[in-house]
């Protein structure tokens, strides 16, 4: 008679279906995004349309609600998609996002502050200081206007799930560009020259 021996256990591991969670002001009741464009020494909390460039004195604020992705869980991917209106001549631009640091309020923010009382570390905000050197996305924006542009959030996202206290939102700025040009994208108002279907859409996979 042979020694009996235990079979050994299988284990199956369980997949987890990725949950796809999507951000647009006006969209299926959401209303959780709040924005504002700094202009040099200015600020517009109501601005139609997100302007970046002008030698980087043009930039903007934006903020998603992400309450509705419980704490924990993990981002497998996040887009940023943005309408491309278009740009005051032909020279090319890169389009940056950037994690902000530092809480701040629409109605309040200016090139030096971030609201009452409380000034940016560096007027039109420093990186590093005010906003995070490293982490962001960023997407060469192509063509004349009348599109769609799209950037890797992926890490910011995840930031932002991992720790929702310090989700102060993200900044647009230009990366790169060929010289002197101003962009346009459609804010978070959905108002003319834009439509409601063009504010900021923030996609999320996670699980």
């Amino acid at each position: 008679v042979f020694p009996w021996t235990a079979s050994p256990t299988r284990t199956t591991a369980r997949m987890t279906a990725p949950v796809k969670a999507t951000f647009q002001q006006g969209v299926a009741g959401y209303s959780g995004a709040n924005a504002t464009c700094i202009f040099y020494s200015s600020g517009n909390n109501n601005c139609a349309q997100f302007q970046v460039g002008a030698n980087d004195g043009l930039k903007s604020l934006l903020r998603f609600d992400l309450a509705a992705i419980p704490a924990g869980k993990t981002v497998d991917e996040a887009t940023l998609r943005l309408y491309y209106k278009g740009r005051s001549n032909s020279n090319a631009l890169t389009l940056g996002t950037y994690r902000l640091l530092a809480p701040w309020v629409d109605s309040q923010t200016t090139w030096t502050q971030r609201m009452t009382g409380m000034n940016w570390v560096v007027s039109g905000l420093g990186s590093g200081s005010d906003y995070a050197a490293t982490g962001g996305g960023a997407s060469p924006v192509l063509g004349d206007g009348g599109s769609w542009v799209e950037i890797d959030m992926t890490e910011m996202a995840q930031a932002w799930v991992d720790n929702s206290t310090q989700n102060y939102g993200l900044l647009l700025r230009q990366a790169l560009a060929a010289g002197y040009v101003i962009y346009d994208f459609c804010s978070e108002r959905g108002i003319s020259p834009c439509s409601s279907s063009q504010t900021p859409l923030l996609t999320i996979w996670y699980q």
